[in-house]
């Protein structure tokens, strides 16, 4: 079975050995060479600041902006109690999410999810609501009443005989 201290031990012998037959045939040590690299960024967790819009409508495609911190082109926007979305980096301040129309309507918190972790909750809250309903047409007025007292107050509508005269 494979043991890891052994083979770091192994490795860190063979090294050991490798360089004191450089000492050896050198004279000398070596001397390391300064690197011209500019250090990388350590990586750090994203912050969300804030996001717009806050309130949008279930029947139809919304896109969110997110503003904030330590984004990166693999960030991705996840809308708490629903999912990942999907996500388009614009930079390092800013990403644009893109809300789908059965998202159910209710309030939802975001995050944003890097490589090396996760933002915690925004604090701003996304609120889903129901689309709106088309209103029922409201039915016709009643006739106005006769301007001759005692006359009938009938009034017939999409009547038809056979033949057409009465």
């Amino acid at each position: 079975m494979f043991d890891l201290k052994k083979a770091r031990y192994g490795l860190l012998l063979i090294g050991m050995a490798m360089l004191f037959s450089v000492v050896s045939a050198q004279g000398e040590t070596a001397t390391p060479t300064p690197t011209t690299e500019p250090p990388t960024a350590t990586p750090q967790i994203p912050t969300v600041d804030y996001f717009e819009p806050t309130m949008v409508v279930s029947d139809r495609p919304n896109i969110l902006t997110i503003r904030g911190r330590n984004f990166v082109a693999d960030s991705v926007v996840r809308i708490a109690g629903y999912g990942v979305v999907t996500t388009s980096y614009v930079k390092t301040e800013t990403l644009s999410a893109s809300l789908p129309e059965n998202i159910v309507p209710g309030i939802y918190h975001i995050t944003v999810i890097n490589p090396i972790g996760e933002s915690p909750l925004s604090a701003g809250r996304l609120t889903v609501l129901f689309p709106v309903q088309p209103t029922a047409q409201p039915p016709e007025p009643p006739a106005p009443p006769t301007a001759v007292p005692g006359a009938p107050n009938l009034v017939a509508r999409d009547y038809s005989v056979e033949p057409n005269t009465v």
